[in-house]
């Protein structure tokens, strides 16, 4: 489905990846990368509103369909359900509000950083000591995200992989030590915020 159109469809993803984006200044800005048991189109269901952002099937993809007699439904016999919904709704508005505070660094390798330490967060990785994680993500994925122009893409990736916290393995990326990375996205976060 893509920006702007009406459609009262929620969609639950049974298999597969589905990416979620935003056009902004001409520039595709992935919002997030969504996986089996995920959930998207909620607003366009819930308050009958033009879709906000497209979904882009990323590979072979089952999605199931809830239309709104089905979501009635759903909620009456299924609380479970409105629980979900709630606690996906307001990791998403944390979700934004930190996009937003990704969009005003303005160094892109900063940036891309901020975002990595951002998708911490949101898939909710432990972050102890020594702890790796290797991302599904290629880097333009990644300066994707970030919303770097495509003109800026390779030169900040190439300052990125030459730094010891990131890694580019088998054309995704790696992060060696959770901690520092995080702690590094904190230390450019306040950068930002002085300068």
């Amino acid at each position: 489905s893509s920006e702007c159109q009406t459609g009262q469809d929620m969609f639950i993803i049974q298999s597969g990846q589905v990416k979620i984006s935003k056009m902004v200044d001409g520039n595709e800005v992935i919002l997030a990368v969504l996986q089996k048991g995920d959930f998207f189109g909620e607003m366009a269901l819930l308050e009958n509103k033009p879709r906000s952002a497209s979904a882009i099937v990323h590979e072979d993809c089952t999605l199931m369909t809830i239309n709104r007699q089905n979501f009635d439904r759903m909620v009456a016999t299924r609380p479970q359900l409105i629980a979900r919904l709630t606690t996906t709704l307001a990791d998403r508005l944390w979700s934004m509000s930190r996009h937003l505070i990704n969009a005003q660094i303005a160094d892109p390798v900063f940036q891309l950083f901020d975002m990595l330490a951002l998708q911490l967060e949101k898939k909710r990785i432990p972050t102890g000591p020594g702890t790796s994680y290797q991302f599904d993500l290629t880097p333009y994925d990644l300066a994707n995200m970030c919303g770097i122009p495509k003109e800026q893409q390779a030169e900040s990736l190439i300052r990125l992989q030459s730094d010891s916290h990131v890694r580019f393995v088998n054309g995704k990326i790696l992060v060696p030590d959770c901690r520092e990375l995080v702690k590094q996205a904190a230390f450019y976060r306040k950068q930002n915020n002085n300068a």
